[in-house]
């Protein structure tokens, strides 16, 4: 395997070196709490939340995939409670200025249509 080989008559023999080729390591297993925390994260962000931390943990202590996904879960499960809570803070304010308009039309005074007469003595 190792023969010298000649390009023309006169030049010397090269000899080719010795290559070492390494074997592929296996993958890694992917961790599944990452997957759930994610799609979690989507669904009810609390549980997202508490499983995407649970497994970006567990992705560097057993040296998992996962932590990237992990990390994905984390960013959305936030960004998906700060939404919701904008959602309920925007349902408030809008439930608090529609009972004060609707108290304002129902305690505003009575326009006088009769001049200060009493509406009674007409009928």
């Amino acid at each position: 395997m190792n023969e010298p080989i000649y390009d023309n008559q006169n030049t010397e023999p090269i000899e080719l070196p010795e290559f070492e080729f390494e074997q592929p390591q296996p993958p890694k297993p992917m961790n599944v709490m990452a997957i759930a925390g994610f799609v979690c994260a989507f669904l009810s962000p609390t549980p997202g939340l508490i499983l995407s931390f649970m497994a970006h943990k567990q992705c560097s202590d057993r040296n998992e995939d996962g932590q990237n996904l992990a990390t994905a879960g984390i960013i959305i499960s936030v960004l998906n409670l700060l939404l919701r809570l904008l959602i309920v803070v925007f349902a408030i304010a809008l439930m608090v200025s529609a009972f004060a308009q609707a108290n304002a039309i129902i305690t505003a005074p009575v326009p006088d249509i009769w001049g200060g007469l009493d509406p009674g003595m007409f009928w």
